[in-house]
């Protein structure tokens, strides 16, 4: 299946497009905002895959509700939000180890 919805950037001056698709077997979520194309998770897939769409994926005259349900639910499939939890949770981790040895060295 393969799901390409309209997202607005932050300032909401641009809209970028967002591209969900397991046509080759592995979930693909592509977008071409500058931190998507660059291979970074941008605001506009993490809302995607934390079901936290207000904002981003507005008015709905722009995207069908029920085909961002439907993709939301086959990125739900593939475990993707508890993935994004438990490396964010590992950042965070690295984070306040960094801030402990850091200030020790000094």
């Amino acid at each position: 299946m393969k799901y390409e919805f309209f997202a607005t950037s932050s300032s909401g001056m641009d809209v970028y497009i967002v591209t969900v698709s397991n046509d080759t077997g592995p979930l693909i979520m592509k977008c071409n905002c500058a931190a998507g194309e660059k291979g970074i998770l941008c605001r506009h897939r993490k809302a995607l895959i934390t079901r936290k769409i207000k904002g981003v994926f507005t008015p709905p005259r722009r995207n069908d509700p029920e085909k961002l349900k439907e993709a939301m639910d086959l990125i739900a499939v593939y475990g993707i939000e508890r993935k994004l939890e438990l490396y964010t949770a590992e950042l965070e981790q690295a984070e306040q180890t960094w801030l402990i040895v850091r200030s020790a060295i000094k």
